[in-house]
C-alpha cells in the first residue's frame, strides 16, 4: 500500500515542523539553563556578601560593648563621642555617607551617649 503524494507531503511538512519545534525546545532550555546558572551565581555572591556582613556585625558587637562599657565609666570617652556626634551634625549634608546611614549612626550614638553630653 504506497502513500498519495499529498499524504507524504504533509507527512513531510509534519515532521519539519516537529524538527522546527524541537530545535525551537532546545534554544528555549539552553536559555534557561543560562539564565538559571546566571541567576543562581547572583545568589551565591549576595549570599556570600550576607554571610561577610553577618561576621562583621558579629565582629564588632563585643566592641560596641566594650564602646558601651567604657563610656560608662570614662567621661574623657564620653567626651569624644560627643565629638563624633557634632561632627556628624555639622557635616551631614556635605557628606557622601547617604544621609539615613549618617541618621541611622547618629541615632545609635544618642543612645549610648548620656543626655547631658549630646550636642
Amino acid at each position: 500500500m504506497s502513500m498519495d503524494s499529498e499524504t507524504q507531503q504533509a507527512i513531510d511538512e509534519l515532521r519539519r515542523q516537529v524538527e522546527e519545534l524541537t530545535k525551537a525546545l532546545l534554544q528555549i532550555q539552553k536559555t534557561l539553563v543560562s539564565s538559571f546558572t546566571s541567576h543562581n551565581t547572583s545568589i551565591n555572591a549576595h549570599t556570600q556578601a550576607i554571610d561577610t556582613h553577618t561576621a562583621q556585625l558579629s565582629a564588632l558587637t563585643p566592641i560596641a560593648q566594650a564602646t558601651v562599657a567604657r563610656l560608662q565609666h570614662d567621661p574623657e570617652f564620653a567626651m569624644i563621642l560627643k565629638r563624633i556626634l557634632e561632627e556628624i551634625s555639622a557635616n551631614q549634608n556635605a557628606s557622601t555617607i547617604p544621609d539615613s546611614a549618617l541618621e541611622r549612626s547618629e541615632q545609635f550614638l544618642r543612645r549610648i551617649v548620656p543626655g547631658h553630653l549630646m550636642p
